[in-house]
């Protein structure tokens, strides 16, 4: 986790626009889930919704990463709060 924590520390103090570092969490986070790193790549995820909390991509990956980890109510949560109601999404989510 704190490996996670320091990558997302290193993004946001980057010189980048907000777009961009939430872009890179992102991708991180998504380096992380395939390596069946869920805490960091929540942790990256956090990171990112706390810059955008209305991302849809961010929310997306949130609301897959809470479900893979168990978290089912959480997961639809998080995908109620998208701008786009994403069926594929929720298809998966009432697995």
């Amino acid at each position: 986790v704190m490996n996670a924590e320091k990558q997302a520390q290193e993004i946001l103090a980057q010189e980048i626009r907000p777009v961009e570092k939430v872009e890179t969490l992102n991708a991180f986070a998504g380096a992380a889930y395939v390596s069946n790193d869920y805490s960091g790549a929540k942790t990256l995820l956090m990171a990112a919704l706390r810059l955008d909390p209305g991302c849809d991509a961010t929310l997306r990956n949130m609301a897959l990463l809470l479900h893979d980890m168990g978290e089912r109510d959480k997961a639809l949560q998080v995908a109620a709060k998208m701008r786009m109601a994403d069926f594929m999404l929720l298809r998966e989510l009432k697995r």
